[in-house]
Order: C-alpha cells, then sequence, then structure tokens
C-alpha cells in the first residue's frame, strides 16, 4: 500500500493502481486467516479509497470509526498521515473529523 501511495504521488498511476490491487488481494487473503487483525480494518479503508472506490471505502470508514475506542489518541508509532482524521477530510466527513480532534 504504501508503494501505490508513493507511486501516486510520483505521477505514475498506472503502477500505482497495480500495486493497490494487489495490496487488495493480500487484504482479502488476510481476512481469510487472520480476520482478527484489527490493522486490516484501516488497510481496506485506504486501499479502496486508492483504487478510487470511495463508496465501498466510506463503508469501511464507518466500520473504522463505529469500532474505534474513545477518546480517540492517534499513535506516536504509526504517524498521523494514515489515520482516521485525514481519512475522515479525504472522504467529505469533516464533522468527524473533528469528532476526533475534540
Amino acid at each position: 500500500m504504501l508503494n501505490a501511495d508513493l507511486l501516486q504521488r510520483q505521477g505514475k498511476t498506472e503502477l500505482a493502481r497495480q500495486q493497490y490491487e494487489v495490496a487488495w488481494l493480500e487484504i482479502q487473503r488476510m481476512r481469510t486467516t487472520e480476520p482478527a487483525r484489527s490493522w486490516l480494518n484501516y488497510a481496506e479503508f485506504w486501499t479502496l479509497f486508492g483504487l478510487g472506490r470511495k463508496e465501498e471505502a466510506k463503508l469501511a470508514f464507518r466500520r473504522l470509526v463505529e469500532a474505534q475506542r474513545r477518546p480517540y489518541a492517534t499513535s506516536l508509532f504509526t504517524g498521523w498521515w494514515f489515520t482516521l482524521i485525514p481519512g475522515a477530510l479525504l472522504i467529505g466527513e469533516r464533522d468527524t473529523a473533528l469528532e476526533f480532534l475534540r
């Protein structure tokens, strides 16, 4: 997924799409073998978003929001970019982003 994002930023959209598709297949495989891995939900959201499947990404995002513990806190180890707040802003969920910022 990171490779796909970097390729996208370099303007290599076809290569990025291929990488997102590889990531999507791997996520699906891991869902069948290790369904309890919660980080797969994040990977699913960002991969669907990268593939341009925004409606499916919004559904995946809703599942992330519902599963999120309160109060919300970002991890110092994972960084900020691939968290709920930028995800919310990118899919037009401004109110949700503001809720998590409070």
